[in-house]
């Protein structure tokens, strides 16, 4: 099974694999943000992404309760061995991270995140998406691109179940 999610003219498949890893991080009352990296490939034909994996928090990571900073050597070390491994059709699509409330939504830490994610062109293609889980299982799907950089282009909230 798996989610597709349409923002503007991009199609965005989560895959059930990718979806169970994130939820196992879902912040409770009092817990800290969790957080990582979305991996996963680009269809060009179909203009489609598939985020078929998430690298999970790790004690090299620092948190709080309304904060999540990844290790970014940690990150790098992630991505490399799924492109080595993938022979190059998996790579880094953007960030994921814990709100501990319902309807998440990036706040302007987040978005500036987007913007040097996009300036230091940590990505391969396009665009960059960020995913925020909310403390009932909703998330807030956003997705920026190099052509507006780093501003959201697009979002979608995903109602919990």
């Amino acid at each position: 099974m798996f989610m597709i999610i349409e923002l503007n003219d991009v199609t965005v498949e989560l895959t059930d694999s990718f979806l169970n890893t994130i939820r196992k991080y879902t912040q409770g009352r009092g817990d800290n943000e969790s957080g990582g990296i979305i991996l996963g490939g680009f269809i060009p034909s179909e203009n489609k992404y598939v985020f078929t994996d998430a690298s999970v928090p790790s004690c090299k990571d620092r948190s709080g309760p309304l904060f999540f900073i990844r290790n970014s050597r940690r990150a790098q070390k992630i991505i490399n061995k799924q492109w080595k491994k993938s022979k190059g059709t998996i790579n880094y699509l953007g960030e994921w991270h814990t709100h501990g409330w319902v309807k998440p939504y990036p706040s302007s830490t987040d978005k500036e995140l987007l913007k040097m994610i996009i300036a230091d062109k940590s990505n391969v293609w396009n665009e960059v998406f960020m995913l925020i889980l909310g403390n009932d299982n909703s998330f807030y799907l956003g997705m920026t691109d190099i052509e507006n950089k780093g501003i959201i282009v697009a979002e979608q909230m995903i109602k919990g179940e």
